[in-house]
């Protein structure tokens, strides 16, 4: 095992000794985190001066249909280089209302993350300072991303000037 994923897993179990931390691979620690405890846990991977996750680099929302959804956050430390850090967050509520904190007052660029996932997914960011829709129109009603998502558009046929195998129609 790698020094730095060592180090995170050991810091993280003795700050947060009732968190899910496992090595996954290369040098990325996982750890689960219930959404009550997000941001505590947040501001502690940021400020700790031997982890200094001070890098969000995606979250990504997951639709598992029957376990629900998964908020998935990549944390980098920028100044130790080889501290790789993802957190999943299961949201509280239901499938209608799925909820996890904001984490904008922490790291600034979940600004965009989080819109986009409550825009394509329907996670609401709880706190977050402009939670409006960023790629889709603003009266366009559902998240086009859950696997439940049904378009009610009408289906247009398509002309195409050559069909499948290349040959003129």
């Amino acid at each position: 095992m790698p020094a730095a994923v060592a180090t995170v897993m050991q810091v993280l179990r003795e700050r947060f000794p009732h968190l899910d931390v496992v090595h996954k691979e290369d040098e990325w620690v996982e750890a689960r985190v219930a959404p009550d405890e997000l941001p505590t846990v947040a501001r502690f991977l940021r400020d700790d001066a031997r982890l200094q996750f001070n890098f969000l680099s995606s979250i990504a929302a997951v639709d598992y249909v029957e376990k629900g959804f998964e908020v998935v956050y990549h944390l980098l430390s920028l100044p130790e280089g080889r501290r790789k850090l993802i957190l999943k967050v299961t949201p509280a509520g239901d499938r209608d209302n799925p909820e996890v904190p904001t984490v904008t007052d922490i790291w600034p660029t979940a600004n965009w993350h989080e819109r986009e996932a409550w825009d394509l997914m329907g996670i609401r960011f709880t706190g977050h300072p402009d939670l409006r829709r960023i790629l889709l129109r603003e009266d366009w009603v559902g998240h086009p991303l859950r696997k439940d998502y049904q378009d009610r558009r009408p289906v247009r046929e398509r002309q195409f000037k050559e069909d499948w195998i290349g040959r003129s129609g």
